[in-house]
């Protein structure tokens, strides 16, 4: 893991602001969806997968209560 030495103060609602060099080196732009997870210490923030919430896969997805879910697992879910 790489550290960058940058510190940032959240305001008063909350919200962080990523350095623009920061998302430029990741590939970040406004329409990027981030999913923020914790492991109760650390806050880990990456880009949102845009597979199967199950299996990961990516081809035939739907999307349910905001989550993709493949053809395979729905078929599963139903049964």
């Amino acid at each position: 893991m790489q550290t960058l030495g940058i510190i940032r103060k959240a305001d008063n609602v909350g919200r962080l602001v990523l350095p623009k060099t920061f998302r430029d080196k990741l590939g970040l732009d406004k329409d990027t969806n981030l999913e923020i997870t914790s492991d109760g210490e650390c806050i880990f923030i990456r880009k949102a997968a845009e597979g199967c919430i199950f299996c990961g896969k990516t081809e035939r997805t739907y999307l349910f209560d905001n989550k993709r879910i493949c053809e395979g697992c729905l078929s599963k879910l139903q049964k």
